[in-house]
């Protein structure tokens, strides 16, 4: 037992907490790219904790990254065009980065002393537990219990088929943690996620707008493909 994989499971919480309530305001497409800046934090705490001296390459890629989410947080005067997404947004999330910095590295120190599905389970009953004791604040529990939308069961199938995933996903990050000498490396590949988010949201929103709703209309799909392509170009650069 690991009391320090249990806190993981914890910092792993708050991160999707935050990330929640920027996702009930903005397009997931623009949230996920805006919450790429977790590599940036990775690096600057293995270049802190582990005393990894970052290459020319990575500085390259971190402005990249940071060039990204200014195009997202950027809305020129005497324009139409609006921000994609808000500068609250966006602080939000970069503070929700940082958690999941956070737990990358401990997860990676962890990792030296116990296995794969020992975190696995133990960052699970932390997250778990965190869940649980949110629930015992009355707003969290009567928002957990509406049907809204989508209805009850549908809303707990997707719940259900999110966990899943998310379990599958943490189980490969992990393994990958273990294998790779340098947690910013792991963060950064693991990090290119929002092109897929960019190509299945677009295609759910079109043919599936019950489930997924985005804004794309006024040239906002095109600058959304922009930026998730400077973000993506500065992951790269990072690797």
């Amino acid at each position: 037992f690991s009391i320090l994989a249990v806190g993981v499971g914890v910092l792993l919480f708050v991160l999707y907490y935050l990330y929640a309530v920027v996702l009930s305001d903005e397009d997931i497409t623009s949230v996920i790219a805006i919450h790429q800046s977790e590599p940036l934090f990775v690096l600057i705490l293995a270049a802190l904790l582990l005393k990894e001296v970052p290459s020319s390459r990575e500085l390259l890629g971190f402005l990249l990254v940071l060039l990204g989410i200014f195009w997202f947080t950027y809305s020129p005067k005497k324009s139409v065009a609006v921000a994609l997404i808000s500068t609250r947004s966006a602080v939000i999330l970069a503070i929700s980065a940082f958690v999941g910095a956070s737990a990358t590295i401990l997860s990676d120190t962890v990792l030296v002393d116990i296995s794969v599905f020992d975190i696995v389970g133990q960052s699970a009953l932390g997250y778990g537990g965190a869940g649980l004791f949110a629930l015992l604040i009355g707003h969290y529990r009567r928002a957990a219990l509406d049907p809204g939308r989508l209805g009850m069961a549908r809303k707990a199938g997707l719940i259900a088929s999110t966990g899943v995933f998310d379990l599958l996903g943490y189980v490969a990050f992990y393994q990958a943690l273990r294998l790779s000498d340098s947690p910013a490396m792991v963060a950064v590949v693991t990090s290119i996620h929002p092109i897929y988010v960019f190509a299945l949201s677009a295609a759910l929103a079109h043919f599936y707008p019950l489930l997924m709703r985005e804004n794309n209309g006024n040239g906002r799909m095109t600058r959304k493909a922009v930026g998730s392509l400077i973000v993506a170009l500065g992951v790269m650069a990072l690797s």
